[in-house]
Protein backbone atom coordinates (compact mmCIF):
# COMPACT_ATOMS: atom_id res chain seq x y z
CA UNK A 1 0.00 0.00 0.00
CA UNK A 2 2.65 2.26 0.71
CA UNK A 3 4.47 1.81 -2.37
CA UNK A 4 1.32 2.64 -4.27
CA UNK A 5 0.50 6.06 -2.62
CA UNK A 6 4.24 7.19 -2.98
CA UNK A 7 3.88 6.32 -6.55
CA UNK A 8 0.76 8.32 -6.39
CA UNK A 9 1.99 11.79 -4.61
CA UNK A 10 4.97 11.48 -7.30
CA UNK A 11 2.59 12.97 -9.96
CA UNK A 12 1.01 15.08 -7.47
CA UNK A 13 4.03 17.11 -7.04
CA UNK A 14 5.20 16.98 -10.37
CA UNK A 15 1.99 18.30 -12.06
CA UNK A 16 1.75 21.37 -9.12
CA UNK A 17 5.18 22.23 -9.89
CA UNK A 18 4.43 22.47 -13.78
CA UNK A 19 1.99 25.01 -13.22
CA UNK A 20 3.52 27.28 -10.73
CA UNK A 21 6.81 27.27 -13.53
CA UNK A 22 4.05 27.86 -15.83
CA UNK A 23 2.96 30.73 -13.67
CA UNK A 24 5.98 32.24 -12.56
CA UNK A 25 7.25 32.10 -16.32
CA UNK A 26 3.93 33.87 -16.80
CA UNK A 27 4.53 36.64 -14.21
CA UNK A 28 7.77 37.33 -15.80
CA UNK A 29 6.46 37.64 -19.31
CA UNK A 30 3.85 39.83 -17.79
CA UNK A 31 6.09 41.88 -15.90
CA UNK A 32 8.74 42.10 -18.03
CA UNK A 33 7.09 44.70 -20.35
CA UNK A 34 6.39 46.38 -17.41
CA UNK A 35 9.47 46.73 -16.48
CA UNK A 36 10.02 47.92 -19.62
CA UNK A 37 7.09 50.57 -19.64
CA UNK A 38 8.93 51.70 -16.18
CA UNK A 39 12.01 52.37 -17.46
CA UNK A 40 10.82 53.88 -20.54
CA UNK A 41 8.33 56.04 -18.59
CA UNK A 42 12.17 56.87 -16.69
CA UNK A 43 13.40 58.07 -19.58
CA UNK A 44 10.99 60.70 -21.06
CA UNK A 45 11.20 61.95 -18.04
CA UNK A 46 14.70 62.22 -18.24
CA UNK A 47 14.48 63.27 -21.69
CA UNK A 48 11.65 66.00 -20.44
CA UNK A 49 14.32 67.08 -17.79
CA UNK A 50 16.86 67.65 -20.47
CA UNK A 51 14.61 69.86 -22.62
CA UNK A 52 13.83 72.33 -19.83
CA UNK A 53 17.58 72.40 -19.28
CA UNK A 54 18.14 73.40 -22.67
CA UNK A 55 15.49 75.70 -22.86
CA UNK A 56 17.20 77.45 -19.87
CA UNK A 57 20.52 76.94 -21.44
CA UNK A 58 18.67 78.69 -24.58
CA UNK A 59 17.32 81.29 -22.30
CA UNK A 60 20.83 81.84 -20.79
CA UNK A 61 22.23 82.66 -24.40
CA UNK A 62 19.57 84.73 -25.23
CA UNK A 63 20.51 86.79 -22.88
CA UNK A 64 24.32 86.83 -23.29
CA UNK A 65 23.54 87.30 -26.67
CA UNK A 66 21.83 90.49 -26.04
CA UNK A 67 24.75 91.78 -24.04
CA UNK A 68 26.57 91.15 -27.21
CA UNK A 69 24.28 92.77 -29.18
CA UNK A 70 24.40 96.07 -26.71
CA UNK A 71 28.27 96.04 -26.88
CA UNK A 72 27.90 96.04 -30.14
CA UNK A 73 25.73 98.89 -30.67
CA UNK A 74 28.10 100.75 -28.08
CA UNK A 75 31.40 99.86 -30.58
CA UNK A 76 29.16 101.12 -32.93
CA UNK A 77 28.26 104.18 -31.90
CA UNK A 78 32.03 104.65 -30.81
CA UNK A 79 33.31 103.83 -34.56
CA UNK A 80 30.23 106.25 -35.47
CA UNK A 81 32.05 109.28 -33.55
CA UNK A 82 35.23 107.84 -34.68
CA UNK A 83 34.02 108.65 -38.50
CA UNK A 84 32.69 112.21 -37.36
CA UNK A 85 36.10 112.76 -35.54
CA UNK A 86 37.86 112.08 -38.52
CA UNK A 87 35.36 113.85 -41.16
CA UNK A 88 36.11 116.80 -39.35
CA UNK A 89 39.59 117.46 -39.22
CA UNK A 90 40.65 115.16 -42.98
CA UNK A 91 42.84 116.25 -46.16
CA UNK A 92 41.19 116.27 -49.41
CA UNK A 93 42.03 112.86 -50.04
CA UNK A 94 40.91 111.56 -46.88
CA UNK A 95 37.74 113.91 -47.16
CA UNK A 96 37.03 111.72 -50.70
CA UNK A 97 36.78 108.15 -49.48
CA UNK A 98 34.95 109.73 -46.15
CA UNK A 99 32.69 110.85 -48.99
CA UNK A 100 32.54 107.54 -50.89
CA UNK A 101 32.24 106.02 -47.81
CA UNK A 102 29.52 107.98 -46.60
CA UNK A 103 28.17 107.35 -49.84
CA UNK A 104 27.87 103.80 -49.55
CA UNK A 105 26.94 103.75 -46.14
CA UNK A 106 24.03 105.85 -47.17
CA UNK A 107 23.04 103.42 -49.92
CA UNK A 108 23.52 100.66 -48.12
CA UNK A 109 21.55 102.33 -45.00
CA UNK A 110 18.80 102.99 -47.62
CA UNK A 111 19.11 99.21 -48.96
CA UNK A 112 18.66 98.27 -45.03
CA UNK A 113 15.83 100.44 -44.66
CA UNK A 114 13.84 98.41 -47.58
CA UNK A 115 15.27 95.14 -46.92
CA UNK A 116 13.91 95.39 -42.94
CA UNK A 117 10.60 96.93 -44.43
CA UNK A 118 10.58 94.19 -46.78
CA UNK A 119 11.70 91.03 -44.43
CA UNK A 120 10.17 92.58 -41.53
CA UNK A 121 6.51 91.32 -42.95
CA UNK A 122 8.20 88.06 -44.24
CA UNK A 123 9.59 87.90 -40.39
CA UNK A 124 6.07 88.30 -39.09
CA UNK A 125 5.00 85.57 -42.02
CA UNK A 126 7.42 82.81 -40.25
CA UNK A 127 7.12 83.58 -36.77
CA UNK A 128 3.03 82.82 -37.41
CA UNK A 129 4.15 79.66 -39.49
CA UNK A 130 6.46 78.93 -36.82
CA UNK A 131 3.56 79.27 -34.31
CA UNK A 132 1.38 77.05 -36.06
CA UNK A 133 4.01 74.36 -36.37
CA UNK A 134 4.91 73.95 -32.63
CA UNK A 135 0.83 73.73 -32.34
CA UNK A 136 0.27 71.00 -34.74
CA UNK A 137 3.94 69.26 -33.34
CA UNK A 138 1.98 69.59 -29.46
CA UNK A 139 -0.94 68.29 -31.24
CA UNK A 140 0.65 65.55 -32.72
CA UNK A 141 2.51 64.46 -28.74
CA UNK A 142 -0.41 64.57 -27.50
CA UNK A 143 -2.15 62.50 -30.16
CA UNK A 144 0.59 60.08 -29.45
CA UNK A 145 0.43 60.04 -25.29
CA UNK A 146 -3.21 58.91 -25.91
CA UNK A 147 -2.07 56.12 -28.35
CA UNK A 148 0.47 55.25 -25.64
CA UNK A 149 -2.23 54.99 -23.02
CA UNK A 150 -4.66 53.03 -25.18
CA UNK A 151 -1.90 50.52 -25.93
CA UNK A 152 -1.25 50.40 -21.89
CA UNK A 153 -4.61 49.52 -21.49
CA UNK A 154 -4.80 47.16 -24.28
CA UNK A 155 -1.76 45.68 -22.86
CA UNK A 156 -3.56 45.55 -19.47
CA UNK A 157 -6.64 43.67 -20.74
CA UNK A 158 -4.23 41.00 -22.13
CA UNK A 159 -2.41 40.60 -18.94
CA UNK A 160 -6.08 39.98 -16.98
CA UNK A 161 -6.58 37.30 -20.33
CA UNK A 162 -3.41 35.23 -19.40
CA UNK A 163 -4.01 35.43 -15.94
CA UNK A 164 -7.65 33.93 -16.38
CA UNK A 165 -6.31 31.42 -18.56
CA UNK A 166 -3.85 30.19 -15.81
CA UNK A 167 -6.14 30.28 -13.39
CA UNK A 168 -8.02 27.84 -15.51
CA UNK A 169 -5.31 25.80 -16.00
CA UNK A 170 -4.45 25.74 -12.10
CA UNK A 171 -8.31 24.34 -11.40
CA UNK A 172 -7.61 21.65 -14.13
CA UNK A 173 -4.39 20.80 -12.31
CA UNK A 174 -6.22 20.70 -9.14
CA UNK A 175 -9.20 18.35 -10.93
CA UNK A 176 -6.72 15.62 -12.16
CA UNK A 177 -4.68 15.73 -8.86
CA UNK A 178 -8.54 15.37 -7.38
CA UNK A 179 -9.00 11.76 -9.34
CA UNK A 180 -7.99 8.13 -8.88
CA UNK A 181 -4.38 7.80 -9.84
CA UNK A 182 -3.43 4.99 -12.17
CA UNK A 183 -1.31 2.98 -9.61
CA UNK A 184 -4.74 2.90 -7.16
CA UNK A 185 -7.07 1.07 -10.04
CA UNK A 186 -3.63 -1.35 -10.98
CA UNK A 187 -3.64 -2.12 -7.32
CA UNK A 188 -7.93 -2.37 -7.20
CA UNK A 189 -7.30 -5.30 -10.07
CA UNK A 190 -4.63 -6.91 -8.24
CA UNK A 191 -6.97 -7.22 -5.28
CA UNK A 192 -9.77 -8.42 -8.00
CA UNK A 193 -7.41 -11.20 -9.42
CA UNK A 194 -6.43 -12.44 -5.74
CA UNK A 195 -9.93 -12.47 -5.26
CA UNK A 196 -10.36 -14.91 -8.18
CA UNK A 197 -7.58 -16.96 -7.72
CA UNK A 198 -8.94 -17.87 -3.87
CA UNK A 199 -12.62 -18.07 -5.75
CA UNK A 200 -11.10 -21.10 -7.52
CA UNK A 201 -9.11 -22.40 -4.68
CA UNK A 202 -12.30 -22.46 -2.87
CA UNK A 203 -13.88 -24.16 -5.65
CA UNK A 204 -11.30 -27.06 -5.63
CA UNK A 205 -12.02 -27.32 -2.11
CA UNK A 206 -16.08 -27.71 -2.40
CA UNK A 207 -15.31 -30.36 -5.16
CA UNK A 208 -12.63 -32.10 -2.51
CA UNK A 209 -15.47 -31.98 -0.19
CA UNK A 210 -18.13 -33.06 -2.05
CA UNK A 211 -15.90 -36.25 -3.11
CA UNK A 212 -14.53 -36.90 0.34
CA UNK A 213 -18.95 -36.31 1.02
CA UNK A 214 -19.41 -38.90 -1.73
CA UNK A 215 -16.89 -41.21 -0.41
CA UNK A 216 -18.14 -41.01 2.95
CA UNK A 217 -21.72 -42.02 2.25
CA UNK A 218 -20.31 -44.71 0.42
CA UNK A 219 -18.24 -45.64 2.73
CA UNK A 220 -21.11 -45.80 5.74
CA UNK A 221 -19.47 -43.75 7.90
CA UNK A 222 -20.90 -41.71 10.97
CA UNK A 223 -24.27 -39.69 8.99
CA UNK A 224 -24.24 -37.40 11.81
CA UNK A 225 -20.77 -36.14 11.01
CA UNK A 226 -20.64 -35.84 7.53
CA UNK A 227 -23.87 -33.46 8.06
CA UNK A 228 -21.97 -31.51 10.03
CA UNK A 229 -19.42 -31.54 7.96
CA UNK A 230 -21.97 -30.89 5.01
CA UNK A 231 -23.24 -28.09 6.96
CA UNK A 232 -20.32 -26.77 7.39
CA UNK A 233 -19.19 -26.73 4.11
CA UNK A 234 -22.57 -25.86 2.86
CA UNK A 235 -21.99 -22.67 5.12
CA UNK A 236 -18.50 -22.34 3.72
CA UNK A 237 -19.77 -22.40 0.47
CA UNK A 238 -22.61 -20.32 1.09
CA UNK A 239 -19.99 -17.51 2.89
CA UNK A 240 -18.12 -18.23 -0.25
CA UNK A 241 -20.40 -17.51 -2.50
CA UNK A 242 -21.84 -14.60 -0.99
CA UNK A 243 -18.21 -13.18 -0.63
CA UNK A 244 -17.86 -14.09 -4.22
CA UNK A 245 -20.52 -11.77 -4.89
CA UNK A 246 -19.87 -9.06 -2.73
CA UNK A 247 -16.19 -9.37 -4.65
CA UNK A 248 -18.30 -9.72 -8.20
CA UNK A 249 -20.42 -6.87 -7.40
CA UNK A 250 -16.96 -4.51 -6.01
CA UNK A 251 -15.08 -5.62 -9.58
CA UNK A 252 -18.22 -4.50 -11.54
CA UNK A 253 -18.17 -0.84 -9.56
CA UNK A 254 -14.35 -0.60 -10.04
CA UNK A 255 -14.65 -1.22 -13.37
CA UNK A 256 -17.38 1.01 -13.71
CA UNK A 257 -15.09 3.06 -12.07
CA UNK A 258 -12.19 2.06 -14.25
CA UNK A 259 -13.92 2.94 -16.68
CA UNK A 260 -15.91 6.19 -16.13
CA UNK A 261 -11.41 7.55 -14.75
CA UNK A 262 -10.54 6.56 -17.79
CA UNK A 263 -13.13 8.49 -19.64
CA UNK A 264 -12.55 11.24 -17.59
CA UNK A 265 -8.77 10.97 -17.93
CA UNK A 266 -9.28 10.55 -21.73
CA UNK A 267 -11.29 14.09 -21.80
CA UNK A 268 -8.98 15.35 -19.27
CA UNK A 269 -6.25 14.73 -21.82
CA UNK A 270 -8.16 16.07 -24.38
CA UNK A 271 -8.68 18.79 -22.24
CA UNK A 272 -5.04 19.24 -21.46
CA UNK A 273 -4.00 19.28 -25.09
CA UNK A 274 -6.82 21.77 -25.93
CA UNK A 275 -5.62 23.82 -23.15
CA UNK A 276 -1.71 23.08 -24.29
CA UNK A 277 -2.66 24.23 -27.52
CA UNK A 278 -4.95 27.70 -26.58
CA UNK A 279 -1.78 28.36 -24.15
CA UNK A 280 0.73 28.16 -26.78
CA UNK A 281 -1.69 30.30 -29.10
CA UNK A 282 -2.02 32.44 -26.40
CA UNK A 283 1.57 32.81 -26.29
CA UNK A 284 1.83 33.39 -29.33
CA UNK A 285 -0.68 36.12 -29.59
CA UNK A 286 0.43 37.89 -26.86
CA UNK A 287 4.20 37.83 -27.97
CA UNK A 288 3.12 38.96 -31.19
CA UNK A 289 1.04 41.67 -29.52
CA UNK A 290 4.20 42.36 -27.13
CA UNK A 291 6.16 42.96 -30.36
CA UNK A 292 3.45 45.26 -31.96
CA UNK A 293 3.69 47.19 -28.52
CA UNK A 294 7.49 47.08 -28.82
CA UNK A 295 7.53 48.03 -32.47
CA UNK A 296 4.50 50.63 -31.57
CA UNK A 297 6.09 51.99 -28.76
CA UNK A 298 9.68 52.61 -30.87
CA UNK A 299 7.43 54.00 -33.18
CA UNK A 300 6.04 56.40 -30.78
CA UNK A 301 9.51 56.69 -29.21
CA UNK A 302 11.31 57.77 -33.02
CA UNK A 303 7.93 60.45 -33.44
CA UNK A 304 8.88 61.69 -29.89
CA UNK A 305 12.37 62.41 -30.84
CA UNK A 306 11.45 63.93 -33.96
CA UNK A 307 8.43 66.11 -32.15
CA UNK A 308 11.41 66.87 -29.69
CA UNK A 309 14.04 67.85 -32.30
CA UNK A 310 10.88 69.79 -34.27
CA UNK A 311 9.96 71.70 -31.14
CA UNK A 312 13.79 72.65 -30.20
CA UNK A 313 14.52 73.65 -33.78
CA UNK A 314 11.02 75.95 -33.63
CA UNK A 315 12.35 76.58 -30.40
CA UNK A 316 15.37 78.20 -31.98
CA UNK A 317 14.06 79.05 -34.96
CA UNK A 318 11.34 81.46 -32.66
CA UNK A 319 14.32 82.65 -30.60
CA UNK A 320 16.33 83.62 -33.65
CA UNK A 321 13.00 84.99 -35.12
CA UNK A 322 12.51 86.84 -32.24
CA UNK A 323 15.65 88.43 -31.72
CA UNK A 324 15.01 89.60 -35.56
CA UNK A 325 11.79 91.23 -34.76
CA UNK A 326 13.59 93.02 -31.76
CA UNK A 327 16.31 94.05 -34.30
CA UNK A 328 13.81 95.36 -36.94
CA UNK A 329 11.81 96.93 -34.37
CA UNK A 330 14.51 98.75 -32.66
CA UNK A 331 15.68 99.52 -36.78
CA UNK A 332 12.42 100.41 -37.39
CA UNK A 333 12.60 103.00 -33.72
CA UNK A 334 15.87 104.59 -35.41
CA UNK A 335 14.26 105.03 -38.71
CA UNK A 336 13.63 108.42 -37.49
CA UNK A 337 17.04 108.96 -36.28
CA UNK A 338 18.66 107.05 -39.44
CA UNK A 339 16.92 110.39 -41.38
CA UNK A 340 18.17 112.87 -39.25
CA UNK A 341 22.06 111.47 -39.74
CA UNK A 342 20.75 110.85 -43.35
CA UNK A 343 20.13 114.39 -43.66
CA UNK A 344 23.31 115.13 -41.74
CA UNK A 345 25.78 112.81 -43.63
CA UNK A 346 24.09 114.92 -47.03
CA UNK A 347 24.99 118.22 -45.35
CA UNK A 348 28.16 116.48 -44.51
CA UNK A 349 28.85 115.19 -48.23
CA UNK A 350 27.54 118.99 -49.89
CA UNK A 351 30.66 120.76 -47.59
CA UNK A 352 33.00 117.91 -48.29
CA UNK A 353 32.13 118.65 -52.07
CA UNK A 354 32.90 122.18 -51.87
CA UNK A 355 36.14 121.86 -50.15
CA UNK A 356 37.10 119.02 -52.01
CA UNK A 357 36.14 121.61 -55.15
CA UNK A 358 38.26 124.59 -53.35
CA UNK A 359 41.02 122.34 -52.69
CA UNK A 360 41.14 120.96 -55.99
CA UNK A 361 41.27 124.59 -57.14
CA UNK A 362 43.76 125.43 -54.99
CA UNK A 363 45.98 122.61 -55.75
CA UNK A 364 45.96 123.57 -59.41
CA UNK A 365 46.84 126.88 -58.38
CA UNK A 366 49.75 125.47 -56.30
CA UNK A 367 50.52 123.04 -59.34
CA UNK A 368 50.89 125.87 -61.75
CA UNK A 369 52.84 128.27 -59.38
CA UNK A 370 55.40 125.41 -58.91
CA UNK A 371 55.70 123.00 -61.94
CA UNK A 372 55.03 125.86 -64.97
CA UNK A 373 57.05 127.41 -67.02
CA UNK A 374 57.34 130.85 -65.54
CA UNK A 375 57.73 129.70 -62.01
CA UNK A 376 60.61 129.30 -59.90
CA UNK A 377 63.31 126.29 -58.61
CA UNK A 378 64.32 123.62 -59.78
CA UNK A 379 61.08 121.38 -61.00
CA UNK A 380 59.78 124.38 -63.29
CA UNK A 381 58.59 123.22 -66.34
CA UNK A 382 58.60 120.16 -65.48
CA UNK A 383 54.90 119.09 -66.43
CA UNK A 384 55.69 121.30 -70.24
CA UNK A 385 55.73 118.91 -73.44
CA UNK A 386 59.44 117.38 -73.81
CA UNK A 387 60.71 115.98 -76.73
CA UNK A 388 61.07 112.32 -75.25
CA UNK A 389 57.24 112.37 -75.04
CA UNK A 390 56.26 111.96 -78.88
CA UNK A 391 53.60 109.21 -78.14
CA UNK A 392 50.19 109.09 -77.84
CA UNK A 393 51.08 106.82 -74.70
CA UNK A 394 53.41 109.24 -73.59
CA UNK A 395 51.23 112.03 -74.15
CA UNK A 396 48.69 109.84 -72.05
CA UNK A 397 51.20 109.23 -69.26
CA UNK A 398 52.00 112.96 -69.11
CA UNK A 399 48.41 113.41 -68.67
CA UNK A 400 47.96 111.00 -66.06
CA UNK A 401 50.86 112.03 -64.06
CA UNK A 402 49.34 115.80 -64.64
CA UNK A 403 46.20 114.34 -62.45
CA UNK A 404 48.56 112.71 -59.80
CA UNK A 405 50.30 116.03 -59.15
CA UNK A 406 46.86 117.56 -58.76
CA UNK A 407 45.49 115.32 -56.46
CA UNK A 408 42.92 113.52 -59.10
CA UNK A 409 42.19 110.03 -59.38
CA UNK A 410 43.77 107.99 -62.65
CA UNK A 411 40.90 107.26 -65.38
CA UNK A 412 41.65 103.94 -65.48
CA UNK A 413 41.96 103.75 -60.89
CA UNK A 414 41.05 100.55 -59.60
CA UNK A 415 42.67 100.90 -55.93
CA UNK A 416 40.83 104.07 -55.06
CA UNK A 417 43.21 106.11 -53.76
CA UNK A 418 45.86 108.30 -55.13
CA UNK A 419 49.00 106.66 -53.43
CA UNK A 420 47.42 103.78 -54.80
CA UNK A 421 47.26 105.34 -58.07
CA UNK A 422 50.71 106.78 -58.20
CA UNK A 423 52.73 103.16 -57.07
CA UNK A 424 50.88 101.80 -59.90
CA UNK A 425 52.10 104.60 -62.74
CA UNK A 426 55.34 104.28 -60.86
CA UNK A 427 55.76 100.49 -61.55
CA UNK A 428 54.29 101.33 -64.92
CA UNK A 429 56.99 103.82 -65.74
CA UNK A 430 59.81 101.36 -64.66
CA UNK A 431 58.16 99.22 -66.95
CA UNK A 432 58.15 100.97 -69.83
CA UNK A 433 61.53 102.78 -69.16
CA UNK A 434 63.10 99.04 -69.08
CA UNK A 435 61.68 97.86 -72.04
CA UNK A 436 62.50 101.67 -73.96
CA UNK A 437 66.15 101.10 -72.56
CA UNK A 438 66.25 97.16 -73.69
CA UNK A 439 65.05 98.39 -76.76
CA UNK A 440 67.85 101.24 -76.97
CA UNK A 441 70.28 98.54 -76.13
CA UNK A 442 69.23 96.43 -78.91
CA UNK A 443 69.27 98.90 -81.54
CA UNK A 444 72.44 100.42 -80.75
CA UNK A 445 73.73 96.65 -81.13
CA UNK A 446 72.20 96.50 -84.72
CA UNK A 447 73.95 100.06 -85.47
CA UNK A 448 77.54 98.61 -84.35
CA UNK A 449 76.76 95.44 -86.11
CA UNK A 450 75.54 97.70 -88.99
CA UNK A 451 78.71 99.92 -88.97
CA UNK A 452 81.43 97.39 -88.14
CA UNK A 453 79.64 95.40 -91.79
CA UNK A 454 80.24 99.49 -93.15
CA UNK A 455 83.89 99.56 -92.38
CA UNK A 456 84.49 96.53 -93.83
CA UNK A 457 83.09 97.15 -97.17
CA UNK A 458 84.30 100.49 -97.26
CA UNK A 459 87.98 98.82 -96.77
CA UNK A 460 87.39 96.93 -99.49
CA UNK A 461 86.21 99.74 -101.79
CA UNK A 462 89.06 101.62 -100.89
CA UNK A 463 91.38 98.82 -102.07
CA UNK A 464 89.73 98.62 -104.83
CA UNK A 465 89.44 101.95 -106.18
CA UNK A 466 93.53 102.68 -104.70
CA UNK A 467 94.00 99.55 -107.99
CA UNK A 468 91.65 101.55 -110.54
CA UNK A 469 93.72 104.70 -110.02
CA UNK A 470 96.89 102.83 -110.25
CA UNK A 471 95.31 101.84 -113.47
CA UNK A 472 93.92 104.99 -114.12
CA UNK A 473 97.30 106.74 -113.91
CA UNK A 474 99.29 104.09 -115.74
CA UNK A 475 97.04 104.04 -118.93
CA UNK A 476 96.86 108.42 -119.01
CA UNK A 477 100.56 108.05 -118.97
CA UNK A 478 100.06 105.50 -122.05
CA UNK A 479 97.44 107.24 -123.87
CA UNK A 480 98.71 110.85 -123.42
CA UNK A 481 100.35 110.88 -126.44
CA UNK A 482 97.49 109.53 -128.77
CA UNK A 483 94.11 110.43 -126.58
CA UNK A 484 92.28 113.98 -125.89
CA UNK A 485 91.96 114.33 -122.24
CA UNK A 486 88.21 114.23 -122.23
CA UNK A 487 88.30 111.44 -123.79
CA UNK A 488 90.67 109.65 -120.91
CA UNK A 489 88.57 111.23 -118.04
CA UNK A 490 85.12 109.67 -119.81
CA UNK A 491 86.96 106.29 -120.20
CA UNK A 492 88.74 106.59 -116.70
CA UNK A 493 85.26 107.32 -114.76
CA UNK A 494 83.33 104.54 -117.24
CA UNK A 495 85.56 101.94 -116.10
CA UNK A 496 85.36 102.93 -112.55
CA UNK A 497 81.83 102.70 -112.42
CA UNK A 498 82.17 98.83 -113.72
CA UNK A 499 84.90 98.55 -111.44
CA UNK A 500 82.22 98.72 -108.44
CA UNK A 501 79.12 97.77 -110.13
CA UNK A 502 80.98 94.32 -110.29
Amino acid sequence: MHPSEDGAAEPQTNGASEPEAIEVGQEDSAESPRNEEEAELAEWQHKVAAQRENIAQSERERGELRAEVERLQQAVASLTSERDRLLRGGAARDAEDKNRELEAKLESLREEKTEIESGLAQQEAELAQARRLAAQAAESGDAAAEELREEEARLEKQQQSVAAAEAAAAAAEQRLQSMVSVEEVQRCEKEAKSYREALVSVDKEARQLRLALADALSSGTDLSMAKRELEVLRDAQEAASQRVKALESVNDQLENRIAQVEGEIASLRKGTVDLRSEEDLMREVIVSQSEQLLRRVEDLTAEEKLAAEDRRQLLATAAQLADEVEKAEERVARHSELEEQCIQLDAAQQTLSAEVERLRRTNDALCQQVLGSDGEGPFTGALEQVSVLDGEEDQAIRDEIGRLVRGQLLLTSQAGSVKADAAALALRLQQLLAEREEAFWVERQRLSDHIISLERTNASVNGRTSNLLRHYDAAVRNASSTEPPASLVSGGLRRLRQTIGA
